[in-house]
């Protein structure tokens, strides 16, 4: 037996504990995670291996000479299928790990276990070259060379899965796979050095310690890429070309992982940032969305004006619990715009750009049934330009357009905000004025044909004053209508280009007011 070795016992034992402590941090804060179970039984392995060598060089008795030793090898033979069940988890390749395969992967460590262990009956694992003093186990007959060979084949498997998820993953995920083959990479310096005999620590097995490396590496990758935070969905190059902007946050509504578009609205976040934190960089129409875990909006953001497609997802586990939230945004602002214009093409006259006559009827249906309800007057003023066929005979039907266009620009600025202003036809025009009274529209309808008048309009090579008549009706009784509206306003148009024109007149029941 060998003497005892503090300095290798208590680098062994030190590192057992700290995969044992970094198995119990992922059983309880990653617990849900896919592949977490199996990392955890890994560490536990590994911690057992490191502990066991630990009791081995601390030369403390064991029931037979060799007892710690040999049963280091329970987390030996542990670790490779361990590594292989994580790698082919995270690469979401759960369906090849049915009953046969995980039946396989389980027995053959137990089977060299027992090989080990009743070796004197049957000498297939030491072959007979067993050494009393040794500190390691070097050599030995076909189950040892079998499960030598077996568990690097394993170990490769594990490495070129782990290999394809940094060639298929970007950003945040491209980090942690690098960390994990980092980490992957001492496992394989150490074979390398043992087959050299260059190995830091004489007469003993620094294996544990390369995988206990990796563990750290693992734990690292954890904690601070937050690996198993939430499920690492295989990622390729196309979202980050995605015009789409992607956004992950966990559980904990943290950011995880975003695409190049979603940088540019998110600037300056930075993964792992909580959203609390990079709330007050989103426009108020997004930030108002935080609590949302499935829906759908438009959101319309300002300088530059923008339009997107909102879409809030939950990222749910194989038993239904929450992994964290998927957003995603399109930018619609070209679809919304030629929305909007194909709205003002249905709404608006094409040639003054106010309302068309259909448009107008609605929106005054729409406020007749509420002035009434609400018992308050309306008035309406139809009015119409004097002697336009003039202007279109003596100037061409281009500078009619104008006077037109003109015309309804003056009429819009003189409304006020809540007044409804529409083409009726041809060169008639009419207004609804919600909540006034007929005195008081007919006062709108002089001062309207004042500016008008005293408003020559300028063309190219003339200069057109014109001048119009309005009509105006107001609603009178309860059994009023909007059509007997429309009916005493045309008669009030009438009455004021019959009596000579450029005035407004008052149209109610069989009386009127005139206003030059």
């Amino acid at each position: 037996m060998n003497p005892p070795n503090f300095t290798y016992s208590g680098l062994l034992f030190a590192a057992g504990l700290i995969c044992l402590l970094v198995a119990l941090l992922i059983w309880q804060m990653r617990r849900p995670a896919k592949g977490a179970i199996t990392l955890v039984v890994l560490l536990l392995a590994l911690s057992w291996w490191d502990i066991t060598y630990a009791i081995f060089w601390a030369n403390l008795p064991g029931p037979s000479p060799h007892f710690w030793l040999d049963i280091t090898y329970l987390g030996a033979v542990t670790v490779p299928t361990c590594l292989l069940i994580f790698a082919l988890q995270l690469n979401s390749l759960e369906n090849w790990i049915n009953r046969t395969l995980f039946v396989t992967l389980s027995l053959e460590p137990l089977l060299v276990t027992l090989a080990l262990w009743t070796d004197p009956w049957h000498n297939l694992f030491f072959g007979g070259q067993r050494e009393l003093n040794a500190g390691m186990i070097l050599s030995g007959g076909p189950v040892f060379w079998g499960n030598l060979v077996y568990s690097y084949v394993l170990i490769l498997m594990a490495f070129i899965l782990f290999v394809r998820s940094f060639l298929s993953s970007a950003g945040l995920y491209r980090r942690q796979f690098a960390t994990i083959l980092l980490g992957m990479g001492f496992t394989w310096l150490n074979s390398i050095i043992f087959v050299l005999g260059l190995s830091p620590l004489p007469g003993a097995d620094n294996t544990p310690f390369s995988f206990t490396i990796t563990a750290l590496f693992f734990a690292h990758a954890i904690f601070r890429y937050r690996f198993l935070d939430i499920v690492p969905i295989a990622r390729s190059m196309l979202v980050d070309n995605m015009s789409d902007g992607i956004v992950v946050l966990d559980a904990h509504n943290r950011l995880v992982d975003m695409n190049p578009i979603a940088q540019n609205l998110l600037t300056q976040a930075q993964i792992g940032d909580p959203l609390e934190k990079i709330q007050g960089r989103l426009p108020k129409s997004i930030r108002q969305l935080h609590n949302e875990s499935n829906m759908r909006a438009e959101i319309a953001l300002s300088d530059p004006v923008r339009y997107l497609d909102f879409r809030i997802s939950p990222i749910l586990d194989k038993r239904q619990q929450s992994l964290g939230r998927l957003i995603v945004w399109r930018d619609i602002t070209e679809l919304k715009l030629l929305q909007i214009e194909l709205n003002e093409l249905a709404t608006r006259d094409m040639l003054t750009h106010a309302y068309n006559r259909r448009h107008f009827e609605k929106l005054a249906q729409v406020e007749w049934a509420r002035s009434t309800r609400f018992k308050h007057s309306m008035a309406i003023v139809l009015l119409d330009i004097d002697h336009f066929k003039n202007v279109n005979d003596t100037q061409g039907h281009q500078a009619g357009d104008h006077v037109l266009a003109e015309f309804a620009k003056l009429c819009e600025q003189a409304k006020r905000n809540q007044d409804l202003f529409a083409r009726w036809g041809g060169e008639e025009f009419i207004f609804l004025l919600p909540e006034t009274q007929g005195e008081q529209a007919l006062q709108f309808a002089r001062r309207l044909c004042e500016i008008i008048y005293q408003t020559p309009i300028n063309g190219e090579g003339y200069l057109a004053t014109i001048t119009c008549s309005l009509g105006v009706a107001a609603s009178t009784t309860a059994h009023d209508s909007l059509e007997a509206m429309f009916r005493r306003a045309d008669h009030a148009l009438y009455e004021a280009k019959s009596t000579g024109r450029n005035r407004a007149v008052l149209w109610e029941g069989e009386t009127q007011q005139s206003a030059p």
